[in-house]
């Protein structure tokens, strides 16, 4: 600590020990030989079950790896031991959450930063916690089910982690995160991006750290928490009223907690992973849908998905009714309204500020419009310029009613009148927009660059997030 005391995790007697000038005393724990326990208490009535490691806080209070007790207590200065995070009775698993609702698998490495922010090596969930001072558990980038983390420390007096890299994936905190196969992401309204890469979804926070929140990289769907959870082909992330994330994945619709839990909102899954398609309106899981490309959200959280293989625009509330707003089901290019309308493979859908739906009608290389009331209209007639149809993606419209869409060579912007404009930028899997018109880019492969982008193209790196 401060004062250059040492502490140490004594695992074969299940105590703290401290060690001053020389002189070893026990913190917290038993003063003799005891077996091991659960108990959080002051001193010596405090019991452990095997403390593998410890870290101090600026404050001089100590954090511990309880290895067999799945969990992370604390021991104050004055040495009162309590439960920081983990299971009160010593259940191991794998939740994010707060305090003692998260979950652990045999913890048995700790550090603590500068801002008293706690990562712990969860070996048996092979991945990095992070705890926040007020004891938020969330999961940093891991390797799914095939990395031994054994050991985390802080490597400088102001540790950042911004070159840390512990899977075969190569991904990391900050500056060396790749992007690979990302279709997708979302600002909030605190400014952190939830960002698609590689059937994962990420938390970028505005101080440029990288949180994991689902997915396993796994390539076949399947419900559940974190790192437990899997995606086939997300094509659209979009967000509710209450911070849940929704995205299109194959033929079902998913849905994201704010903890990480992902369960299956509409369409089914098999017992193997691959989604069921079909044509079928329903409700939830007996829904079918054949091929999603793209998911949009109103005002009062009803989701609409381009259902590309069905030629159709599914609408889905928020209590899981599937119903067919636009679209006969049948190839064709009819301007009409409800199911009396026709489209060949939309593939990409986006709602603006005044509830319109706009529709990239790939096979018609057409953009079309879906009024709240149903009626379908025709918004461009033609190839966007530069553009390769089979895969252009609207992203955002901002505050003006501009429409950004993405293709697999640049960025496009549409105006209102229908101008049409070209950004200068590189090829990127995934970008968004906030509500002044400023894109935020995620470049791929070289160096997972995150940049800003004005409406007249001007490219600006983020200082500290990303950047080179």
């Amino acid at each position: 600590d401060s004062s250059n005391n040492i502490y140490v995790a004594d695992y074969g007697n299940h105590a703290i020990r401290k060690i001053s000038n020389g002189v070893v005393t026990t913190l917290a724990g038993p003063t003799v030989s005891e077996t091991p326990g659960f108990v959080d208490a002051p001193g010596s009535a405090a019991r452990f079950n095997g403390p593998m490691d410890l870290a101090v806080d600026s404050s001089g209070a100590v954090y511990v790896a309880d290895y067999n007790n799945n969990a992370i207590r604390k021991v104050s200065t004055a040495g009162v031991v309590t439960t920081f995070a983990g299971s009160l009775t010593g259940v191991s698993g794998f939740v994010n959450a707060t305090g003692t609702e998260a979950r652990f698998f045999h913890p048995n490495s700790i550090a603590v930063d500068s801002n008293n922010a706690v990562y712990v090596a969860d070996e048996g969930n092979w991945l990095i916690r992070m705890i926040s001072p007020s004891g938020v558990v969330e999961t940093h980038p891991g390797s799914p089910k095939n990395s031994d983390v054994q050991v985390i420390s802080m490597i400088s007096s102001i540790p950042t982690l911004t070159e840390m890299r512990w899977n075969r994936y190569g991904y990391g905190i900050l500056k060396k995160w790749n992007i690979n196969n990302g279709f997708g992401s979302i600002l909030d309204s605190n400014g952190t991006i939830y960002a698609v890469n590689s059937g994962m979804i990420w938390k970028i926070y505005n101080s440029g750290v990288i949180s994991l929140l689902a997915g396993d990289c796994q390539s076949y769907s399947k419900d559940g928490t974190g790192l437990n959870a899997g995606f086939g082909r997300i094509t659209g992330i979009v967000m509710d009223s209450t911070g849940n994330l929704f995205v299109s994945d194959d033929n079902t619709v998913r849905k994201i907690t704010s903890n990480g839990v992902v369960t299956t909102f509409a369409g089914a899954i098999s017992s193997y992973g691959i989604d069921t398609t079909g044509y079928v309106n329903g409700v939830g899981t007996a829904a079918r849908f054949n091929q999603l490309f793209g998911i949009a959200i109103d005002s009062a959280d009803n989701l609409y998905v381009a259902d590309a293989f069905n030629n159709v625009i599914r609408k889905i509330t928020k209590t899981g009714v599937v119903t067919t707003f636009a679209g006969s089901g049948v190839k064709g290019y009819v301007d009409a309204n409800g199911t009396a309308a026709q489209f060949n493979r939309p593939f990409s859908i986006i709602m603006d500020s005044s509830g319109t739906l706009l529709v990239y009608d790939a096979v018609n290389q057409a953009i079309r419009t879906i009024a709240p009331n149903g009626d379908v209209g025709t918004l461009l007639n033609g190839f966007l310029p530069n553009a390769n149809s089979d895969y252009i993606n609207f992203v955002a419209v901002d505050g003006a009613g501009n429409l950004y869409y993405r293709n697999m060579e640049t960025i496009g912007k549409l105006t209102p009148s229908g101008v049409i404009s070209t950004l200068s930028t590189p090829f990127t899997y995934g970008f968004t927009v906030d509500s002044t018109g400023l894109l935020y880019v995620l470049e791929p492969h070289s160096s997972g660059i995150l940049k800003t982008v004005t409406g007249t193209g001007v490219v600006t790196p983020i200082p500290g997030i990303l950047g080179p």
